[in-house]
């Protein structure tokens, strides 16, 4: 699909929330992880993806189109 770089970022706002959700998962998970085997390498992958989505759309939605 091209995009045209005029048009805002538009995003879903389920995709919104699963991000956030992402986050909190991942910090809970890395809180739980002295009682969880494994929790902090899934709760800091977790929390990465989420922080990753959510800066991906900044970056979008924040670009400026330019013109020649």
């Amino acid at each position: 699909m091209i995009r045209n770089l005029q048009e805002p970022a538009r995003r879903s706002l389920l995709l919104t929330a699963l991000s956030y959700l992402l986050v909190v998962a991942g910090i809970s998970l890395l809180i739980l992880a002295d009682e969880v085997p494994g929790a902090a390498l899934l709760g800091s992958g977790v929390f990465l993806i989420g922080i990753n989505e959510l800066c991906l759309y900044i970056a979008k939605s924040s670009e400026r189109p330019t013109t020649t």
